[in-house]
């Protein structure tokens, strides 16, 4: 499956922002356990923390992409506000649906982010969406089914 992402600002840079959270999250899911009431979020970047928790200290070290992805996540998604430690239990691996695999840019001007739903055509990832604005997203289009062959393609034209 994938979401076409249309960024704010330089696509190489949003690359970087995303591929930063999703694997600082992906790290609290492999070395934390999920049984405690608050999971260690000192791997999260600082401007992920900042623009998830609205509540926390000023925005001055949020990139401008991300301020203007987070507000276009609630005028696109009309979904309440996140949490940062809510965030980062839905990477819970006995809860997510869904694996992160890739992220191509096919025209220079979209990112493609590849996702394994382990054969589900629908699946619970709202983290996943908030994530991809947050990261600066304009826009997203997905989940959308898409053959392995594609990746393929796409991945020999330019990986972000």
């Amino acid at each position: 499956m994938v979401l076409e992402i249309d960024p704010i600002g330089e696509i190489e840079t949003y690359g970087q922002r995303l591929r930063q959270v999703l694997m600082a999250a992906a790290n609290v899911a492999w070395e934390q356990g999920f049984d405690g009431e608050v999971l260690d979020s000192s791997g999260i970047p600082s401007w992920f923390a900042l623009v998830t928790d609205s509540g926390e200290s000023s925005k001055a070290d949020v990139p401008a992409e991300s301020l203007r992805g987070r507000e276009r996540y609630y005028e696109d998604r009309s979904e309440g506000e996140w949490d940062l430690q809510e965030w980062l239990f839905c990477f819970d691996p006995d809860l997510r649906r869904w694996l992160w695999w890739d992220l191509t840019t096919p025209d220079g001007r979209k990112a493609v982010l590849w996702i394994d739903t382990k054969g589900e055509p629908v699946i619970p990832c709202e983290e996943l969406w908030w994530a991809v604005f947050a990261a600066g997203a304009r826009g997203a289009r997905g989940l959308i089914a898409t053959p392995v062959e594609e990746w393929q393609r796409q991945s020999s034209i330019g990986i972000l």
